[in-house]
């Protein structure tokens, strides 16, 4: 319950902060953000946002690279600031982009997913809160790419080609994450695309090295779902294989 001291409520809410005018709420804000770079990042991401979705892209964008470049180790004392600025830039994409520019939030949504590689080489996860911020991106593709339309064998094969890089599980369920979109062409595109891996050009079955409890019929079996029915598990059964 708000306690009321002087008929001045204790805590600010969005109509109390309101009587102070835009000038000196902007002086306010400079002055919280002084010595934090999360909210500063915040701030010119919304700034950009308010010029133009593109702009607001061209902020995303060069967060991303940023993110993906750094060396720095997270451990548990930096994460949930980490967390905090991966969801400030996928609440960018999906909120501030995809309405106006659904073709450009699905490119950055790739981007956002590509990052989880270098990330997670220099990051402790024991909580499973960074994982939790690209299962949230992960699932938000779907949206984003029902929306923009890509050309269906387009986005089969940025699937197949995301989930040869799915070493910690960011794309997990992606295929059927993405099968609204692909749509009947698309999937048909993936099952040849299944057959070509399976099968060399004179029509006999490779000799796979990472073998899976299916045979080696999915590039993921966790992610993509094709086998489910023959390998339950999702496992690899040789996991000395290269």
């Amino acid at each position: 319950m708000i306690r009321i001291s002087d008929g001045i409520e204790d805590h600010p809410n969005a109509k109390n902060l309101e009587t102070l005018g835009a000038a000196r709420l902007a002086e306010l804000l400079i002055e919280i953000s002084t010595g934090s770079a999360v909210a500063k990042r915040r701030f010119r991401l919304a700034l950009a946002g308010a010029q133009s979705p593109k702009e607001a892209g061209r902020e995303v964008a060069k967060r991303l690279t940023s993110i993906a470049r750094a060396r720095s180790f997270v451990n548990w004392q930096n994460r949930k600031p980490l967390v905090t600025d991966l969801e400030s830039q996928l609440r960018a994409i999906r909120e501030q982009i995809a309405p106006a520019d659904p073709a450009g939030a699905l490119a950055l949504a790739w981007r956002f997913m590509q990052v989880a590689t270098p990330l997670f080489a220099r990051c402790d996860d024991s909580s499973g809160t960074v994982i939790g911020a690209f299962h949230d991106a992960c699932a938000m593709l779907g949206e984003v790419a029902l929306a923009a339309g890509p050309p269906p064998e387009a986005l089969a094969d940025a699937a197949i080609e995301a989930l040869r890089d799915n070493g910690y599980g960011q794309y997990d369920g992606l295929i059927a994450i993405l099968t609204p979109a692909l749509g009947a062409e698309g999937l048909a595109h993936l099952s040849r695309l299944r057959k070509i891996r399976l099968l060399g050009f004179d029509g006999r079955r490779k000799s796979a090295k990472r073998s899976y409890e299916c045979g080696g019929f999915c590039i993921n079996c966790r992610a993509c779902g094709w086998c489910a029915h023959r390998c339950p598990a999702g496992r690899r059964t040789d996991r000395n294989a290269a």
